[in-house]
Formats: C-alpha cells, sequence, structure tokens
C-alpha cells in the first residue's frame, strides 16, 4: 500500500550528512531489505541495498529501519520513515526519517562533529563528512 502524502516530502540532499559504516534491515512487505549504510543525517539515511529485489515500488512506502552502526561502539537504533528514491539500477534506497529519537540525534551530532575535527586544512567543508 502506498502512503498518500498530505504535504510533499521534504528533499534532504542538501543537509550535512556523514559517511558511516553499517548495516540496515528495510521491512516493507513481505519481503526484508538488507544492505550497508551509504551515508546518513537526522533527517534520513542513503543505503546500498545487497540485491536488487524488492526496490520496485518502494518510492512513497512507510517503512522500518534497523540500522547496525559500526562506529563508536556499534549503537543499533530502530526508525521508521518513508522512501524518497529507490533505484533497481544502482541498488541505492534513499529513505526520510518521520521521527528519531534523541538518542539517535545525539549519535549523529557526535558522528558529524568527529568528522569536522578530523576534516583536512583548507578543504572546503562539503555536505558530506567521512567517517
Amino acid at each position: 500500500v502506498a502512503m498518500t502524502w498530505h504535504k510533499t516530502p521534504c528533499e534532504w540532499r542538501h543537509s550535512v550528512r556523514v559517511n558511516a559504516r553499517g548495516s540496515i534491515l528495510v521491512r516493507c512487505g513481505a519481503r526484508p531489505i538488507y544492505g550497508r549504510i551509504h551515508d546518513l543525517g537526522s533527517g534520513g539515511i542513503n543505503m546500498h541495498a545487497d540485491l536488487p529485489f524488492g526496490i520496485t515500488g518502494l518510492t512513497g512506502r512507510c517503512v522500518h529501519l534497523d540500522l547496525q552502526l559500526d562506529a563508536f561502539s556499534a549503537r543499533r537504533f530502530a526508525l521508521d520513515g518513508h522512501v524518497l528514491r529507490a533505484s533497481v539500477a544502482t541498488k541505492i534506497i534513499a529513505i526520510a526519517f518521520d521521527t528519531v529519537p534523541c538518542d539517535y540525534e545525539d549519535f549523529i551530532q557526535d558522528l558529524l562533529l568527529a568528522a569536522v575535527e578530523h576534516q583536512r586544512p583548507g578543504s572546503t567543508g562539503e555536505h558530506l563528512f567521512t567517517m
């Protein structure tokens, strides 16, 4: 069942994100989608699916996410969101979070601060940091 939007989904491509290592499980319908985190921020996540199966028709759907982050003592988070974009060709899925718990926001802030501290002198301060 596709979600009926009461307002246009907020696009977060231009918000600050961090490259982080970790795995993700997306639950939407009968078949779970496993993958790796590509980048994430306080408003959403880009993931790379292990297999292209189940990606077709995801755009606009509500999903439940189980995140297992490898950095900073291997944190786990359970989040809900909706799919903004999904590409079978690249296996990239962009998901916006509906709400996030305070501990997730704190964790992302810690990741971003750590990434800024490790940023090379003279770099341009891009929207995407690497951890």
